[in-house]
């Protein structure tokens, strides 16, 4: 929303409370009083209430003002309370309850007078609270009010000097004024005096929006200074001509029939944003430049993984788009699968984290190194996904791959998956499309000589069934460590740290776990978690089909010796006894 926008939001919504409010303040006190009529009317009356009254005029000529609208409204309650001044310019305000209280006047357009808040200043932030005790009136809370001052001119385009129709915006901390551009590209605009910024906005998107003077933006544009009642011509713009990058959304070789958002930077600075139509196109207007061009988040949603232009899952790897002042570039087309979430816990052992948090990054391995994808901020729980519960997400934002996680805060060792102090060491996320991947969790220490906990396995895929050696460093000398396979919780055993912290043994995976991405993790006393490794589990081997010694491997167990050689006794009698059946015969 512009700042027009919520200005006027703002005041509409405290108009319309203000009006709406019947709740009197200060406190009330009720007698039953009998009427002549024998009945009895209860008589309602504040107790120990004060009051706020003055007189409004116009700056100009001291003469008083009908029609102001007043406010007031205490510094610690709300709604706010509105009266109107009368013919003679006064206005009361009865029944104010003890305590400071903020005063504000505004006029109707008709007047041509600026709103402003006591005493004399344009903002809230500014004005003087007015203090009332129990019982007092206070009088002589006047507002002496300045005109409006005109800002006027005229938009054309810069190529060949015809009209642009649109929109002007004049705006400060004071609030926000807007008119429209004629259709002989004239505008006039009436604004509160002080010192304001321009902005002038085309109706169609083949002409680039600026600011006074002929700035691209805000930081860049002119401030224009008015003093009440003045009159300021000449505050022209001539928009440039632009052209825009067109495309379409695919999904599954067809259109994407909702809105996808498509961004684009130039420069490392955010330049443009664009939402697909029902068709799937977009159209995206720019200044002519270089541009990286990306698209995947959804405006009600986040089910997609966001791609660069083109068919690239990193901005490293994006293709740059070139567009002129004329020709629209066309065809920059985005093929979007369903993304990733990866989600986890960033805990700290020794200190706590600085108010800003922990950076959390998602590295991706993709042609040939790590290349980073997306960073966000924690002071504990991470997710890439969205964690507004209004915001529907059935997948996430990365692109499927495989994924290193780097947390990094200020005083802290930086740390990444599986505990390690280096990318490399790090342990991998295999993040399929349209999936979620949970307890990614890392522990910081403000010294890396102090490892956090850390897992290494004998292998990232295990048949269900099948047993797998863990072996990890970094934990409490004597600890009992717990194990369990996760998301659904299965437990597996547990291992017990040696005096330096290391532990290493065998768990068995169930037969019955569920086949696909899995993450085995350890758990401190108390079901915290510590340290966390990504397991793939296959489907258990078939014993229908399977030869003897396959079936074996399979289960995980060992034969005992006893039946082994209870085996080769019976082999022995058995050819003792066929040899002498052959000697009989």
């Amino acid at each position: 929303m512009s700042r027009r926008g919520r200005s006027r939001l703002l005041q509409a919504m405290l108009a319309a409370v203000a009006v709406a409010a019947t709740t009197m303040t200060g406190t009330l006190a009720a007698a039953a009083d009998d009427g002549a009529d024998g009945t009895r009317a209860m008589t309602i009356a504040a107790v120990d209430a004060g009051s706020i009254s003055g007189t409004v005029t116009r700056e100009s000529d001291d003469q008083p003002v009908e029609g102001i609208a007043v406010f007031r409204q205490s510094v610690v309650t709300s709604p706010p309370r509105m009266t109107f001044t009368d013919q003679n310019g006064e206005y009361r305000f009865d029944d104010v309850a003890a305590g400071d209280h903020i005063i504000w006047f505004s006029a109707p357009d008709s007047h041509g007078l600026a709103m402003e808040y006591w005493d004399g200043v344009a903002t809230r932030a500014e004005a003087t609270a007015i203090t009332v005790v129990a019982g007092e009136e206070r009088s002589g809370i006047d507002a002496s009010m300045q005109g409006l001052a005109t800002i006027s001119g005229t938009v054309t385009r810069e190529t060949d000097g015809s009209p642009v129709t649109g929109a002007v915006e004049v705006f400060s901390d004071a609030g926000s004024w807007s008119g429209a551009i004629e259709p002989d590209g004239t505008y006039s605009v009436a604004v509160a005096a002080g010192t304001h910024l321009v902005r002038f906005q085309s109706s169609d998107d083949t002409a680039a929006a600026e600011y006074w003077e002929d700035a691209a933006t805000e930081e860049a544009a002119t401030p224009i200074t008015v003093t009440p009642g003045e009159v300021r011509t000449g505050i022209d713009a001539e928009l440039a001509s632009v052209a825009a990058i067109t495309g379409t959304i695919f999904v599954g070789g067809a259109p994407l029939a909702e809105s996808v958002i498509v961004e684009a930077w130039s420069g490392g600075e955010f330049a443009g944003i664009a939402y697909s139509r029902n068709d799937g196109t977009y159209r995206l207007a720019l200044p002519a430049g270089d541009y990286t061009l990306r698209a995947g988040l959804s405006e009600f949603g986040i089910d997609w993984g966001l791609m660069y232009y083109r068919d690239a899952k990193t901005a490293s790897e994006a293709t740059s788009v070139t567009l002129g002042s004329t020709d629209d570039v066309t065809g920059i087309d985005f093929t979007l699968e369903p993304g990733a979430d990866i989600q986890g816990v960033v805990t700290t052992s020794g200190a706590t984290l600085p108010s800003e948090g922990a950076a959390v990054t998602a590295l991706l391995w993709s042609n040939g190194e790590w290349r980073e994808v997306a960073t966000i901020n924690t002071l504990d729980v991470y997710r890439f996904g969205s964690d507004d519960p209004f915001i529907a997400q059935e997948s996430g934002p990365l692109p499927a791959g495989e994924y290193r996680i780097r947390v990094a805060a200020e005083g802290f060792c930086t740390r990444y998956s599986g505990g390690a102090t280096s990318l490399e060491k790090a342990t991998s996320i295999w993040a399929g499309a349209g999936g979620t991947f949970p307890n990614i969790d890392v522990t910081l220490t403000p010294s890396c000589d102090a490892p956090a906990p850390a897992l290494t396995l004998s292998a990232g895929t295990i048949r269900a069934g099948g047993s797998l050696t863990v072996t990890g460093s970094g934990f409490g000398a004597g600890e009992s460590v717990a194990f369990e396979l996760h998301s659904d919780p299965i437990a597996l055993g547990s291992l017990t740290a040696d005096q330096n912290g290391r532990i290493s043994g065998v768990l068995r995976i169930p037969a019955s776990a569920p086949v696909g991405a899995h993450t085995l993790v350890a758990l401190r006393a108390g079901g915290t978690i510590q340290a966390s490794a990504a397991l793939q589990v296959t489907a258990a081997a078939s014993t229908g089909s399977a030869t003897a010694p396959d079936r074996l491997a399979a289960t995980g167990a060992e034969v005992p010796t006893g039946v082994l050689l209870m085996g080769l006794f019976l082999t022995l009698i058995g050819a003792v006894l066929v040899r002498r059946r052959r000697a009989q015969s």
